[in-house]
């Protein structure tokens, strides 16, 4: 972050707050009365207003051009290829090829990720249905009747996001650890049948 903010085009954004943070949001309309209208972004039957926002012309500007200074379109270009990203665990970020309706070309060392991430979709698929089903069986012999979630992060909201989004009935129960705190654990495990 340290060279991020001191780049020429972040200290340009800087000032730029500096003075929009000055303005009253009445003034920068009444300057500006299209501003209603034009700054909006449309995509996928979303709309967002950033109207309300300060922003004026000159800042999306100046967010194109930190944009451009960092390489944003090449960072885009190899998240979406299947280009080492997540530099932290020194490999891919494939969450595009999840969401992929047909072969994109995301390759990593060489190999199509799509024919693996379609494997998996089917047999997430052919467990769901057989916990629903009541075919899948614990170690006592008896049908799930819970499920627990374990994870941070997106590996928590991810999944609060599916259930929630895709809310059905369902003979089994949605729970969810997020933490290390034992607390939470053994209060969640005294409400299950292990």
């Amino acid at each position: 972050m340290a060279v991020l903010a001191s780049s020429p085009a972040w200290q340009v954004l800087q000032q730029d707050a500096k003075q929009l943070g000055q303005l009253h949001l009445k003034e920068i309309f009444a300057q500006d009365a299209n501003r209603g209208q034009r700054d909006q972004l449309k995509a996928a039957g979303i709309c967002v207003n950033l109207s309300r926002q300060r922003i004026l012309p000159q800042t999306w500007q100046h967010l194109y051009a930190l944009a451009n200074q960092q390489e944003l379109t090449l960072h885009i270009q190899a998240l979406s290829s299947g280009g080492l990203v997540n530099h932290t665990e020194g490999r891919a970020a494939l969450h595009t090829a999840l969401r992929a309706q047909t072969d994109t070309g995301v390759c990593v060392a060489g190999e199509a990720v799509y024919p693996q991430v379609q494997e998996q979709l089917a047999r997430m698929e052919r467990l769901v249905q057989r916990i629903r089903a009541g075919q899948w069986r614990g170690f006592t012999g008896l049908p799930i009747t819970d499920v627990v979630n374990m994870g941070v992060g997106g590996s928590d909201l991810g999944p609060h996001l599916v259930v929630s989004a895709l809310a059905q009935a369902s003979p089994v129960g949605v729970h969810y650890l997020s933490s290390m705190d034992g607390a939470k654990t053994a209060d969640l495990l005294a409400n299950l049948d292990p």
